[in-house]
Protein backbone atom coordinates (compact mmCIF):
# COMPACT_ATOMS: atom_id res chain seq x y z
CA UNK A 1 0.00 0.00 0.00
CA UNK A 2 1.39 3.58 -0.53
CA UNK A 3 2.16 5.91 2.13
CA UNK A 4 -0.62 8.83 2.22
CA UNK A 5 1.67 10.97 1.41
CA UNK A 6 1.99 9.47 -2.22
CA UNK A 7 -1.77 8.57 -2.66
CA UNK A 8 -3.13 11.15 -5.42
CA UNK A 9 -4.38 14.62 -3.86
CA UNK A 10 -7.78 14.24 -4.66
CA UNK A 11 -7.66 10.86 -2.94
CA UNK A 12 -6.76 12.28 0.19
CA UNK A 13 -9.06 15.15 -0.11
CA UNK A 14 -12.17 14.25 -1.67
CA UNK A 15 -14.77 16.15 -0.05
CA UNK A 16 -12.51 19.33 -1.25
CA UNK A 17 -12.27 17.99 -4.45
CA UNK A 18 -15.63 17.12 -5.63
CA UNK A 19 -17.41 20.42 -3.91
CA UNK A 20 -16.86 23.05 -5.32
CA UNK A 21 -17.08 25.98 -2.28
CA UNK A 22 -16.66 29.07 -3.77
CA UNK A 23 -14.11 30.67 -1.12
CA UNK A 24 -11.71 28.60 0.83
CA UNK A 25 -11.75 29.95 3.79
CA UNK A 26 -14.15 31.09 5.98
CA UNK A 27 -12.46 34.08 6.96
CA UNK A 28 -13.69 35.67 3.57
CA UNK A 29 -17.00 35.95 4.83
CA UNK A 30 -18.40 38.99 6.78
CA UNK A 31 -20.04 42.29 6.30
CA UNK A 32 -16.76 43.60 4.84
CA UNK A 33 -14.63 41.42 2.42
CA UNK A 34 -11.08 41.42 2.93
CA UNK A 35 -10.15 43.70 0.10
CA UNK A 36 -13.24 46.35 0.82
CA UNK A 37 -11.12 46.23 4.39
CA UNK A 38 -8.08 47.22 2.74
CA UNK A 39 -9.29 49.93 0.35
CA UNK A 40 -10.47 51.75 3.49
CA UNK A 41 -7.27 51.45 5.58
CA UNK A 42 -4.99 51.97 2.22
CA UNK A 43 -6.94 54.37 0.26
CA UNK A 44 -9.37 56.72 2.68
CA UNK A 45 -10.88 57.65 -0.68
CA UNK A 46 -12.79 61.19 -0.79
CA UNK A 47 -16.17 60.96 -1.92
CA UNK A 48 -17.34 63.96 -2.25
CA UNK A 49 -18.32 64.57 -5.54
CA UNK A 50 -20.62 61.70 -5.34
CA UNK A 51 -24.23 61.46 -3.51
CA UNK A 52 -22.06 59.42 -0.57
CA UNK A 53 -25.10 58.54 1.55
CA UNK A 54 -26.48 56.44 -1.48
CA UNK A 55 -23.20 54.90 -2.17
CA UNK A 56 -22.06 53.94 0.98
CA UNK A 57 -26.15 52.67 1.78
CA UNK A 58 -25.64 50.71 -1.57
CA UNK A 59 -22.28 48.79 -0.89
CA UNK A 60 -23.32 48.39 2.94
CA UNK A 61 -26.46 46.92 1.70
CA UNK A 62 -24.42 44.09 -0.60
CA UNK A 63 -21.90 43.46 1.96
CA UNK A 64 -25.24 42.61 3.96
CA UNK A 65 -26.64 40.38 1.75
CA UNK A 66 -23.86 38.75 0.81
CA UNK A 67 -23.45 37.66 5.09
CA UNK A 68 -26.61 36.75 4.74
CA UNK A 69 -26.61 34.48 1.80
CA UNK A 70 -28.86 37.06 -0.40
CA UNK A 71 -26.91 36.74 -3.12
CA UNK A 72 -29.60 38.45 -5.55
CA UNK A 73 -29.99 41.15 -3.35
CA UNK A 74 -26.22 41.55 -3.13
CA UNK A 75 -25.82 41.62 -6.92
CA UNK A 76 -28.91 44.15 -7.35
CA UNK A 77 -27.01 46.31 -4.71
CA UNK A 78 -23.65 46.40 -6.43
CA UNK A 79 -25.02 46.79 -9.73
CA UNK A 80 -26.92 49.62 -8.99
CA UNK A 81 -24.12 51.03 -6.98
CA UNK A 82 -22.02 50.99 -9.99
CA UNK A 83 -24.46 52.01 -12.17
CA UNK A 84 -24.18 55.37 -10.23
CA UNK A 85 -20.69 55.80 -9.55
CA UNK A 86 -20.51 55.57 -13.62
CA UNK A 87 -23.15 58.23 -13.86
CA UNK A 88 -21.14 60.86 -11.43
CA UNK A 89 -17.99 59.29 -13.18
CA UNK A 90 -19.12 60.76 -16.42
CA UNK A 91 -18.10 64.65 -15.08
CA UNK A 92 -14.60 65.72 -15.55
CA UNK A 93 -12.80 65.61 -12.21
CA UNK A 94 -15.22 62.46 -10.54
CA UNK A 95 -13.85 59.22 -9.58
CA UNK A 96 -13.48 56.72 -6.52
CA UNK A 97 -12.35 53.76 -5.86
CA UNK A 98 -15.84 52.50 -4.28
CA UNK A 99 -16.65 51.34 -8.01
CA UNK A 100 -13.81 48.74 -7.09
CA UNK A 101 -15.56 47.68 -3.97
CA UNK A 102 -18.62 47.20 -5.83
CA UNK A 103 -16.91 45.58 -8.51
CA UNK A 104 -15.40 43.17 -6.04
CA UNK A 105 -18.56 42.49 -3.83
CA UNK A 106 -20.39 41.81 -7.50
CA UNK A 107 -18.25 39.26 -8.57
CA UNK A 108 -18.37 37.11 -5.28
CA UNK A 109 -21.94 37.57 -5.09
CA UNK A 110 -21.58 36.14 -9.16
CA UNK A 111 -19.58 33.11 -7.40
CA UNK A 112 -21.79 32.36 -4.91
CA UNK A 113 -24.74 31.44 -7.47
CA UNK A 114 -22.48 29.81 -9.35
CA UNK A 115 -22.17 32.14 -12.54
CA UNK A 116 -18.46 31.72 -12.53
CA UNK A 117 -18.64 32.83 -16.64
CA UNK A 118 -20.75 36.18 -15.46
CA UNK A 119 -18.26 36.34 -12.37
CA UNK A 120 -14.57 36.76 -14.48
CA UNK A 121 -15.33 39.44 -16.38
CA UNK A 122 -16.33 41.27 -13.31
CA UNK A 123 -12.95 40.42 -11.41
CA UNK A 124 -10.92 41.19 -14.35
CA UNK A 125 -12.61 44.60 -14.60
CA UNK A 126 -11.71 45.17 -10.48
CA UNK A 127 -8.49 44.06 -10.75
CA UNK A 128 -7.97 46.76 -13.97
CA UNK A 129 -9.43 49.44 -11.76
CA UNK A 130 -6.62 49.03 -8.93
CA UNK A 131 -4.02 48.45 -11.45
CA UNK A 132 -5.17 50.08 -14.82
CA UNK A 133 -3.47 49.21 -18.35
CA UNK A 134 -1.25 46.40 -16.70
CA UNK A 135 -2.12 42.68 -17.74
CA UNK A 136 -2.86 40.68 -14.71
CA UNK A 137 -0.16 38.22 -15.25
CA UNK A 138 2.25 40.99 -15.21
CA UNK A 139 0.97 42.65 -11.65
CA UNK A 140 4.01 42.98 -9.09
CA UNK A 141 1.72 43.23 -5.79
CA UNK A 142 4.88 43.31 -3.67
CA UNK A 143 5.18 46.79 -5.27
CA UNK A 144 1.91 47.61 -6.27
CA UNK A 145 -0.17 49.88 -3.62
CA UNK A 146 -2.99 47.91 -3.68
CA UNK A 147 -1.07 44.81 -3.19
CA UNK A 148 -3.23 43.54 -1.16
CA UNK A 149 -6.31 43.97 -3.03
CA UNK A 150 -5.18 42.59 -5.89
CA UNK A 151 -3.97 38.86 -4.76
CA UNK A 152 -7.75 38.27 -2.99
CA UNK A 153 -8.88 39.44 -6.68
CA UNK A 154 -6.60 37.73 -8.97
CA UNK A 155 -7.30 34.56 -6.41
CA UNK A 156 -10.87 34.62 -6.82
CA UNK A 157 -10.44 34.87 -10.84
CA UNK A 158 -8.55 31.92 -10.52
CA UNK A 159 -11.23 30.25 -8.54
CA UNK A 160 -13.65 31.67 -11.23
CA UNK A 161 -11.54 29.63 -14.11
CA UNK A 162 -11.57 26.82 -12.06
CA UNK A 163 -15.21 25.96 -11.45
CA UNK A 164 -15.46 27.00 -15.25
CA UNK A 165 -13.18 24.59 -16.33
CA UNK A 166 -10.47 26.36 -17.67
CA UNK A 167 -7.94 24.90 -15.52
CA UNK A 168 -5.01 25.79 -17.26
CA UNK A 169 -5.62 29.68 -16.59
CA UNK A 170 -6.65 28.79 -13.34
CA UNK A 171 -3.36 27.27 -12.62
CA UNK A 172 -1.40 29.98 -14.44
CA UNK A 173 -3.41 32.81 -11.69
CA UNK A 174 -2.76 30.13 -8.77
CA UNK A 175 1.12 29.94 -9.67
CA UNK A 176 1.01 33.84 -9.69
CA UNK A 177 -0.48 34.28 -5.91
CA UNK A 178 1.76 31.43 -4.90
CA UNK A 179 4.80 33.33 -6.07
CA UNK A 180 4.68 36.15 -3.56
CA UNK A 181 6.59 35.55 -0.75
CA UNK A 182 5.36 38.49 1.26
CA UNK A 183 3.70 37.41 4.18
CA UNK A 184 1.42 40.43 4.87
CA UNK A 185 -0.03 40.19 1.41
CA UNK A 186 -0.14 35.88 1.36
CA UNK A 187 -0.60 34.61 4.83
CA UNK A 188 0.07 31.21 5.95
CA UNK A 189 -2.93 29.97 6.07
CA UNK A 190 -4.48 32.07 2.59
CA UNK A 191 -1.27 29.92 0.87
CA UNK A 192 -2.35 26.57 2.24
CA UNK A 193 -5.67 27.85 0.95
CA UNK A 194 -3.91 28.14 -2.98
CA UNK A 195 -2.01 25.44 -2.61
CA UNK A 196 -5.22 22.88 -2.00
CA UNK A 197 -6.89 24.58 -5.20
CA UNK A 198 -3.49 24.44 -7.05
CA UNK A 199 -3.27 20.32 -6.02
CA UNK A 200 -6.91 19.76 -7.25
CA UNK A 201 -6.49 21.74 -10.77
CA UNK A 202 -3.61 19.55 -11.18
CA UNK A 203 -5.26 16.60 -10.77
CA UNK A 204 -7.86 17.63 -12.48
CA UNK A 205 -5.29 17.54 -15.65
CA UNK A 206 -3.49 14.87 -14.85
CA UNK A 207 -0.13 16.46 -14.10
CA UNK A 208 -0.35 13.65 -10.69
CA UNK A 209 3.42 14.29 -9.99
CA UNK A 210 3.07 18.04 -9.84
CA UNK A 211 -0.27 17.34 -7.51
CA UNK A 212 1.97 15.13 -5.25
CA UNK A 213 4.19 17.62 -4.55
CA UNK A 214 1.82 19.90 -4.06
CA UNK A 215 0.02 17.71 -1.79
CA UNK A 216 3.59 17.13 -0.10
CA UNK A 217 3.54 21.47 0.46
CA UNK A 218 -0.22 21.42 2.13
CA UNK A 219 1.19 18.82 4.91
CA UNK A 220 4.29 21.02 5.84
CA UNK A 221 2.41 23.92 5.84
CA UNK A 222 -0.90 22.17 7.67
CA UNK A 223 2.37 21.15 10.73
CA UNK A 224 4.06 24.51 10.79
CA UNK A 225 0.33 26.09 11.44
CA UNK A 226 -0.33 23.33 13.51
CA UNK A 227 2.99 23.72 15.33
CA UNK A 228 2.51 27.30 15.24
CA UNK A 229 -1.09 27.28 17.01
CA UNK A 230 0.18 24.67 19.94
CA UNK A 231 2.99 27.41 20.53
CA UNK A 232 0.56 30.17 20.66
CA UNK A 233 -1.11 28.31 23.23
CA UNK A 234 1.34 27.60 25.44
CA UNK A 235 2.49 30.98 25.31
CA UNK A 236 -1.09 31.79 26.52
CA UNK A 237 -1.29 29.88 29.07
CA UNK A 238 2.39 30.91 30.66
CA UNK A 239 1.25 34.06 30.62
Amino acid sequence: MWPFWTLPFWFIFPSIADEPTVLASQEHLGLKSPWIESVDAQQNYKQSALPETSVSELLAAGDRALKEGDYEAAISSFETAIALIESVEAEPGNTTDAKGEALAGLGEAYMYTNAFDQAIPIFEAAIAHFSPGMPVSEIDFATNEYGSILINLVYFLGQAHEYSAHFGTALGYYHQVLATENTDLLSPQKRLDVLIRQGIVEGEIGQYSQAESTLQQVYALIGQLEESSTEHQDWQKAD
